[in-house]
């Protein structure tokens, strides 16, 4: 009676589910997904699992976010600080067309970023469940499947020949594995076989009917062991014991009420040599016992721990638009022609704490490009770190929607970064380079070095980028401990720029030398080739600016030793001989020091515009000259 009346209960909500009185917290679908991008994404910070929802056979997409190939390594090029003061020359004489080519002969890594040593996060493993079913008429109706913000689970519910099936899929947040939930209204009618693959890994059976999967990804570079792995899967049955069976392939089930399938998995990255060993015992505490087999409780607890980081915002704004009772891409497609969604995009804004939450954990990694989401070996590009936004764009929500913890994953990745970012300040800029530098991309393996191509590979103001959310946590915590901590590191990158900056020749501007605007391109010269290497674009000195101002902060916040205060006033000084921010003839706000010709004046990067967000040097109301040059600017961007 009690798995009835859950039945009822889920398959309730799922007929009604676009009909739904939480259109803030439900994303909602009437088909199965189509494509990987469509599927919904699960995660508990370490582990990730996507659902397409599939009636018949359904491959669900795992993760863990660490599973990276390549290895740590050397990229210095000592050719590469032989070269910067011709790259300087060049620059300071206006030729900024020859001292790209310079660069890209010389002020590039030795090794190729793009080697198999560089490495990119990959895929776990896909778990393929091919369903069973009693008849094999598949007269099919009221088929839904939905994301539910407010639990953390994805479910899929639809009707055959007249059994209603419900499925519901979590990432355990206290038990660190991922589940999978199937249930009928009547019993003996759940039935498929559980597969675990992946290329190039080993699948195997092992005692109890688990099936293992474990490899060992390359790590590019001969003698030097690669990321292990091992992910173990098992079923747990509330009928008959009998009803699964060990195939060649994987588990079957056969005639079951309910099923668990129940999927652990961990890697050499934060286990080292214990890492099956501490994959299978996960497994084992779950599937073990009879206590540990209540997945009611089991799921009660790993809600509760989720919400306790999700009920933290509530946010309504009303809405009269009429649409919230649509599938959300319906609802997109409305909002596209003018219906005011106002919940639609509160729904957005909760996605996005959502998915914070899903893909970040004290402890664990920060979400990369991909957040811990990928159904690839080669993940586009390789699911690394992009500093010169994107990392960065992940956790602009943390502070504000009451995530502060999320964001220390981050902090620790930053300060892995300092010993390699000390290394290519020397092997890139010379001896007298001091403090750290991170360019524009980074990995697990501590990448600090230029991209492979300058044009986009030289943005140099990675890692003071970073500072910046170092000093935003500080900001909303106040907590000195932690600010006396990160200070070393703020202090580093503002070393860094101090010792390496040039002064320009027209007003004797201190300035980055060389770099760029990020993936933007302009004319120099009458030869019409598009460059990117300059000298002091506008966001490097606002980036610059906002380092040099918050480390001043930390250091009188702290009450620092004396022995410091020399560099302090250096940095004091080297703040009223930066570039100011620059107004056009034709009013908006220039993105080089010089009026640059744009090569695509529509480009999708407004990096200039950093001081009005994510910085705070521009406003409406302090500023407004260069609010408005921002305003010209987005509207000349299209």
């Amino acid at each position: 009676m009690i798995r009835l009346t859950i039945c009822a209960v889920l398959c309730c909500l799922v007929s009604g589910c676009c009909k739904t009185q939480h259109p803030e917290h439900v994303l909602c679908y009437d088909k199965a997904a189509r494509a990987w991008e469509e599927m919904l994404p699960l995660g508990n910070g370490r582990l990730g699992m996507m659902t397409s929802g599939d009636v018949d056979s359904e491959m669900l997409i795992l993760n863990e976010i660490s599973l990276w190939s390549g290895c740590e390594r050397d990229y210095a090029n000592p050719d590469a600080a032989q070269s910067l003061p011709q790259i300087r020359e060049l620059l300071l004489a206006g030729d900024n067309v020859k001292a790209q080519e310079v660069m890209y002969e010389r002020f590039v890594p030795r090794k190729a970023v793009d080697e198999q040593s560089y490495g990119s996060y990959q895929v776990l493993a896909g778990l393929i469940l091919d369903y069973d079913y009693p008849s094999d008429s598949l007269q099919q109706t009221d088929y839904r499947r939905w994301l539910d913000l407010r639990d953390a689970a994805a479910y899929t519910c639809f009707g055959l020949d007249g059994v209603e099936y419900t499925r519901r899929y979590y990432v355990d947040r206290v038990r660190d594995v991922m589940v999978v939930e199937l249930e009928a209204d009547k019993k003996d009618c759940i039935g498929f076989e559980a597969t675990l693959y992946r290329p190039e890994a080993t699948t195997e059976i092992i005692e109890d009917g688990i099936v293992k999967l474990s490899g060992e990804l390359s790590s590019g570079v001969d003698g030097v062991r690669g990321m292990r792995y091992s992910a173990y899967a098992a079923v747990v049955t509330s009928g008959d014991k009998d009803s699964i069976h060990a195939s060649e392939t994987g588990i079957t089930v056969n005639g079951a009420d309910k099923a668990w399938i129940v999927i652990s998995a961990a890697t050499s990255y934060f286990e080292d040599e214990d890492y099956d060993k501490v994959a299978l015992e996960r497994l084992h505490d779950v599937v073990n016992g009879t206590e540990n087999r209540d997945f009611r409780k089991m799921y009660s607890k790993s809600r509760k721990e989720y919400r306790g980081l999700y009920d933290r915002v509530e946010l309504h704004i009303k809405s009269d638009a009429g649409t919230e009772n649509l599938t959300t891409d319906k609802r997109i497609e409305e909002y596209s022609k003018g219906a005011v969604d106002n919940s639609l995009a509160v729904l957005y804004y909760n996605y996005g704490r959502y998915l914070l939450i899903s893909s970040t954990r004290p402890g664990s990694l920060p979400p990369n490009l991909q957040g811990l989401w990928a159904n690839t070996r080669h993940t586009p590009w390789n699911g690394d770190y992009h500093t010169n936004i994107n990392v960065q764009m992940n956790h602009w929500i943390a502070e504000p929607a009451n995530l502060s913890e999320l964001h220390l994953p981050l902090t620790d990745l930053v300060m892995s970064l300092i010993p390699s970012g000390t290394k290519t300040a020397k092997d890139f800029y010379g001896p007298e380079a001091k403090g750290w530098v991170q360019h524009m991309m980074t990995n697990i393996w501590n990448y600090t070095a230029p991209g492979e191509h300058p044009s986009w590979g030289a943005t140099n103001t990675g890692g003071a980028w970073l500072c910046a959310h170092l000093w935003e946590h500080y900001l909303y915590t106040l907590d000195t401990e932690y600010l006396a901590k990160v200070y070393p590191t703020l202090e580093g990158a503002s070393r860094f720029f101090l010792s390496t900056m040039i002064r320009e020749p027209e007003k004797g501007y201190l300035v980055t030398a060389p770099s760029s605007s990020p993936e933007n391109a302009f004319y120099s010269d009458d030869s019409r080739t598009p460059v990117s290497i300059c000298m002091g674009p506008t966001m490097d000195t606002q980036i610059v600016r906002e380092l040099f101002g918050n480390t001043i902060e930390a250091y009188r916040i702290l009450n620092c030793a004396d022995d410091r205060s020399a560099l302090i006033d250096s940095l004091q000084t080297a703040l009223s001989q930066l570039a100011p921010h620059i107004i056009s003839p034709d009013g908006y706000l220039q993105e080089w020091l010089q009026d640059y010709e744009e090569v695509d004046p529509q480009h999708r990067h407004v990096s200039h515009l950093y001081g009005l967000h994510p910085g705070n040097q521009i406003s409406p109301s302090r500023t407004p000259e260069l609010a408005e040059a921002c305003r010209k600017t987005l509207e000349r961007r299209g």
